[in-house]
């Protein structure tokens, strides 16, 4: 499938100069015309998609240019087709890991790439009506929804080889005049709340009553914050006009983050009980000891209920 092309680092997020002089790495590439750079291919015969390899250690430079690439299909159903091909490809990457360090490396380089160009067809795909009653579909996705479906959120292993997961989520929503959005809720490494951003998705409700004539929203994930330690949370947002905004403190400690820590010998469960308008936490210790702490929903906060 020509013309889907993706620009690809030495690694997603940071890597040390003697692994850079290693694996061939060099620094001092840059992305100084895009369209020269795009017509630098090495065709991938095994899923038909064309990619580009940049040596560097910028991801976020590389990100910037995959932002600013002009979609060339012109239907939904053409785009859905190289999206499914960019996923069957990360799919086959989850699926089959290498354990030699430098091919691993540029093969995370080109995850990386391919990953935020899915973010950018999706984006752009979210928008367009046929993807209500032809929402995405694949192995490689995970889709969670609120009840009356106006809000929808996609979300993937992002596979960059932290050696635990790691989701990437996009959000699909509609506005008050019924508008389709598409976002996604990126993950600020230097943010304290950057663990729970790239959490899986498990449920998502949209909460009764507003805030200043903002729609408020109640998500909870789960994921690892090491390769044995785990979380459990929920992030509360809202929907102002036709933005999402994710700085919505909607817990009484005035923040938009409750998060729960554990290690394999504990677990964690969290529950919303809609008729109730309650966010129960169970916390279960090493020696079967169970804590149940509970948040009521009023006033558009949660508030922590006192024994």
């Amino acid at each position: 499938m020509r013309g889907i092309k993706h620009i690809a680092v030495v690694m997603p997020i940071v890597v040390s100069a003697c692994l850079l002089i290693a694996c061939g790495g060099n620094a001092d590439d840059e992305l100084t015309d895009p369209i020269t750079t795009y017509s630098i291919i090495k065709e991938d015969t095994s899923n038909g998609i064309d990619v580009i390899s940049l040596s560097g250690n910028n991801p976020l430079r590389v990100r910037a240019e995959i932002e600013k690439y002009d979609i060339p299909e012109q239907t939904y159903e053409a785009q859905r087709n190289v999206l499914y091909a960019m996923l069957d490809t990360l799919y086959y990457y989850l699926q089959h890991p290498v354990a030699d360090t430098c091919v691993a490396e540029d093969r995370n380089a080109d995850i990386d790439s391919l990953n935020y160009m899915v973010v950018h067809y999706m984006k752009h795909m979210l928008q367009d009506k046929k993807s209500v009653s032809a929402p995405l579909k694949h192995k490689m996705l995970k889709t969670i929804a609120v009840a009356d479906r106006t809000l929808r959120i996609y979300s993937w292993n992002e596979n960059i080889g932290l050696g635990y997961n790691t989701y990437l989520n996009v959000y699909q929503y509609a506005d008050a005049s019924r508008n389709l959005h598409a976002c996604l809720n990126e993950c600020e490494y230097s943010a304290s709340t950057c663990e729970i951003k790239s959490g899986m998705p498990v449920s998502v409700y949209k909460m009764n009553g507003s805030q200043n004539n903002e729609q408020v929203y109640l998500l909870n994930l789960e994921g690892n914050i090491s390769s044995k330690e785990y979380f459990k949370g929920s992030i509360t947002f809202v929907l102002h006009n036709d933005s999402l905004k994710f700085d919505y403190k909607g817990f009484s400690d005035n923040t938009s983050v409750c998060m729960y820590e554990y290690t394999e010998e504990e677990s964690v469960t969290a529950t919303y009980n809609y008729k109730l308008q309650q966010l129960v936490y169970k916390i279960k210790n090493a020696n079967a000891e169970t804590n149940t702490i509970v948040y009521d929903y009023s006033h558009n906060k949660f508030m922590l209920k006192q024994d």
